[in-house]
């Protein structure tokens, strides 16, 4: 999963880096829903820079409703993509998605706003007036052009200047309206006020009918204190950066005196990390920092250090010449979790880098290179893992450039003439399945620059569109040729209706359309791509971003309702296809319960959930939230507008574990109890090993680092489990994912469990505690197989003595305190229990 991830968010590294320094331009026209042109609307040019939304240029349209905007790229735009965003009184919001290319033609129909209600309450659950929430972001799936296929995003952050026209701020009620936004969006954004953690909360338009407005949240909060300094002289570090997983939105600068102060910290464990790429310095970040709601939690000093040193080169593979400028990130224990906020440098004019990290496990890749050149190996998936150690310091990390040179071709009609700004959109095998849209010229001629050594082609203009997608081989040389058939775009219309005949406006329509006949050598993605168009006033709707000859399925959604699926054999060449009216069931179930602890105590302002379950649903759970609200002072809970489907109810599992009750039409309604315990009391205690376990294999380096010992439900079972903690290096391309098994030392393998523990970013494995008489743990196995099924990737850690508190005193206090005193490290007789000594916890696991 996490090399999943990081593959996800390594592709816009990739693909801005082939984006062009010129100017961007971007033209088109604003038309009202009827077609006439919106003469007088404001054109905006935004985007997110080191993220904030900034409005980039601002221009009206003209009286035909035609704009141009022009925006010039620096060198610190490089991963800049802007959006266009335009607005016309009495109608709601319309833009583009990021763009990275110059577009000429851009089209934007404008809807008319569609006004959402949210409500902000306090800890207690009291409104709080005077709150002016913050829009994050606004997103939705269909696009504001009818005939656009292959945006990159649909989502949009919102300058300053904007948020006023759109939020207003809450009333004596604590309710706050957003306006001029159209139907069929989602809405983040957040509250914050003294004394309390951010609150976010995602409001969606159109709004269940008859619900009470969106509730927006705040919880009480705390304070994080500490101080940065040099370990070796204690000297303070002044106006370095410092910030919390807590809230990544949250971070603090030190002062002359180097202390640094983060307040509004949500309750619950976080890590505090030193936020300065490592150059010169660097710090082991502070984990499991414990922030208790109205206190402060002090002494959360960072100690900067020298570091180990991590060096090397980047050069060409096929000349061996330097590459100036290559962006190296580098994933340590200075930040040891992944994503885009990697601490990096960039490589010197003779392709040489060096950067710092503390000793232990390491991450790193080549991110992005110089124009006309690409990492080698696929993105996102060519990083480069190791265990760094004073002994094998300073470490030499090479990285090898490929040079690849576009794709130009051109787009012509069936008569050979070329079709000036035609649409291209291309899929590469590299960054396979995002497409990527770019613009033909006056001429017809195309560049697609992004790293390929295939890549899908196609292209339309209006109803013109290739019959079908072309497989190119990126290393020919020579222009490619995409030749359009006239008026083949096929039509897929329809209208939206509930049980009763009526017509539901808002409701979303999507269509998932691919085509299995075309392949990219070894790369199993199909050409596919999702299109979607939202209901009109009347229930109607069309779909006009459909191909021909493409198998596709269409989903219908509207909050308060069902959902409504159909299969349809494949769109034929400029047929309209009319699926008539699709009739959805009224979401009437309603669940009432209660939240309750381990001990059966209610619990306050817990978040519950309601998500699909089971086959009955096609929607891809968590992407989908059904319903959710929070208990109240006697733990109660209620939750309205549910489909008649199977229904997983559950707390928030980010701040609780607990037990997951479905409801549905095989299950009685009525009350439903969930129990819950809370993150911050999961952990009862952890004992980090001062020297990590590891062996070496050819194919993986395996690290036991820490155990613990947590409680936990596994199905509607409470129970106490072992926990490790453990650092995996693999060695060896593509090997399968490895697991972990444990052995007593009567050759007993312990039954392992799937339990989510939040994770500091290591894998996590966790088994029963070992039953009574076993003192020792024999062995920690880390492989893809287990040593009775032999194979030679295994990696056999042991014998592994668990800590003794009679020889480990630090540990004798927490052993003995009465939360931990249970039938798992009761002495066999009480008598013998004696302060500080053995018999206490003897032929236990002492765990």
């Amino acid at each position: 999963m996490r090399r999943h991830l990081a593959t996800a968010a390594l592709l816009l590294f990739a693909l801005t880096a082939c984006a062009d320094d010129a100017p961007l331009h971007f033209a088109g026209v604003v038309l009202y829903p009827d077609g006439s042109p919106a003469a007088g609307a404001k054109v905006w040019l935004t985007a997110w820079r080191s993220g904030e939304a900034l409005l980039l240029t601002e221009t009206p349209t003209d009286a035909v409703g035609r704009f141009r905007a022009e925006w010039e790229r620096t060198p610190e735009d490089a991963d800049v993509q802007p959006a266009v965003c335009v607005h016309a009184p009495g109608y709601g919001l319309a833009w583009t998605g990021r763009m990275v290319f110059s577009d000429p033609e851009l089209w934007l129909v404008l809807e008319p706003e569609a006004p959402i209600s949210g409500i902000v309450r306090g800890p207690g659950g009291d409104p709080l007036p005077g709150v002016r929430p913050v829009i994050d972001y606004v997103t939705r799936s269909a696009s504001f052009d009818p005939d656009s296929i292959g945006e990159l995003s649909s989502s949009i952050g919102l300058p300053a200047q904007l948020q006023e026209m759109l939020v207003s701020e809450t009333d004596a009620n604590g309710v706050f309206t957003i306006r001029n936004l159209p139907a069929g969006i989602g809405v983040k954004l957040s509250a914050q006020q003294p004394g309390c953690a951010r609150a976010r909360a995602l409001l969606r338009s159109p709004s269940l009918p008859g619900a009470e407005p969106e509730e927006v949240r705040l919880t009480r909060s705390g304070t994080i204190r500490g101080r940065v300094y040099r370990a070796e002289t204690r000297e303070p570090l002044v106006a370095v950066c410092v910030y919390t997983t807590a809230d990544q939105g949250l971070s603090a600068t030190t002062d002359e005196h180097g202390n640094y102060e983060i307040a509004g910290v949500p309750q619950g464990l976080c890590s505090v990390l030193l936020h300065e790429d490592p150059t010169e310095f660097t710090a082991p970040a502070v984990t499991d920092v414990a922030v208790r709601s109205g206190a402060v939690t002090d002494g959360v000093d960072i100690e900067v250090i020298p570091g180990l040193e991590i060096r090397g080169t980047v050069t060409a593979r096929d000349t061996g010449e330097p590459m100036a400028g290559a962006l190296i990130l580098c994933n340590s224990p200075q930040q040891p979790s992944l994503g885009l906020g990697w601490p990096t440098v960039r490589t010197a004019p003779d392709g040489t880098y060096s950067l710092r990290a503390p000793r232990g496990e390491i991450r790193m890749l080549a991110s992005s290179m110089p124009a006309g050149w690409l990492a080698e190996g696929r993105p996102g998936l060519n990083a480069v893992t190791f265990t760094l150690t004073e002994a094998n310091a300073p470490y030499t990390v090479d990285f090898r450039a490929v040079r690849f040179s576009p794709m130009r071709g051109r787009v012509v009609d069936g008569s050979g003439l070329p079709v000036p700004h035609a649409r291209v959109l291309s899929v590469s095998d590299l960054l396979c399945p995002l497409m990527i849209r770019t613009t033909a010229d006056a001429q017809g001629r195309f560049e697609c620059g992004e790293p390929a050594m295939a890549r899908i082609l196609a292209a339309y203009r209006g109803n013109d569109m290739t019959r079908a997608p072309v497989v190119v081989d990126a290393s020919r040389d020579g222009e490619t040729t995409l030749r359009l058939s006239p008026a083949i775009r096929p039509t897929v219309i329809g209208r939206v209706v509930g049980t009763d005949g009526n017509p539901l406006a808002g409701a979303s329509v999507r269509a998932d359309l691919r085509d299995t006949s075309t392949r990219m050598g070894d790369v199993d993605d199909h050409w596919r791509y999702s299109t979607y168009a939202n209901a009109g006033p009347d229930g109607r709707f069309a779909l006009r971003s459909c191909w021909p000859g493409m198998d596709w399925n269409v989903r219908v959604t509207m909050p308060g309702y069902g959902e409504g699926a159909i299969a349809h054999e494949p769109l034929r060449d400029g047929e309209s296809t009319d699926l008539g009216d699709i009739a959805l069931e009224p979401a009437d179930l309603i669940v009432n319960g209660i939240v309750v602890d381990e001990a059966g105590q209610p619990v306050t302002n817990v978040p519950v959930r309601a998500g699909p379950a089971g086959p009955g649903l096609s929607r891809r759970p968590p992407s989908f939230l059904l319903g959710k609200a929070y208990s109240g002072a006697d733990g109660r809970f209620r939750i309205t507008h549910l489909p008649r489907e199977q229904v997983r109810v559950t707390a928030d599992p980010n701040r609780y574990d607990g037990v997951a009750v479905f409801v549905g039409p095989e299950n009685p309604e009525g009350d439903i109890t969930l129990r819950v315990i809370s993150r911050d009391d999961q952990v009862l205690f952890t004992h980090v090993l001062p020297t990590p376990l590891e062996v070496a294999t050819e194919a993986m380096l395996g690290r036991v680092v820490e155990l613990y010992r947590f409680k936990a439900f596994e199905g509607h079972e409470f129970g106490q489990y072992l926990g490790l903690s453990v650092v995996v290096d693999q060695h060896a391309a593509r090997l399968p994912d490895e697991r972990a098994w444990v052995c007593d030392d009567q050759g007993r393998w312990l039954e392992d469990h799937s339990i989510y523990i939040p994770s500091t970013g290591r894998r996590h494995y966790v088994f029963s505690l070992p039953e009574a008489g076993v003192k020792t743990l024999a062995r920690v196995v880390i492989g893809v197989w287990r040593p009775d099924q032999l194979h030679t990737w295994n990696a056999a850690l042991g014998p592994m003595q668990v800590f003794d508190p009679v020889v480990s005193g630090q540990h004798i206090a927490v052993l003995q305190s009465a939360e931990l005193a249970d039938e798992f490290i009761r002495p066999r007789d009480p008598a013998e229990a004696q302060p500080g000594k053995g018999p206490h916890i003897r032929a236990r696991v002492y765990l």
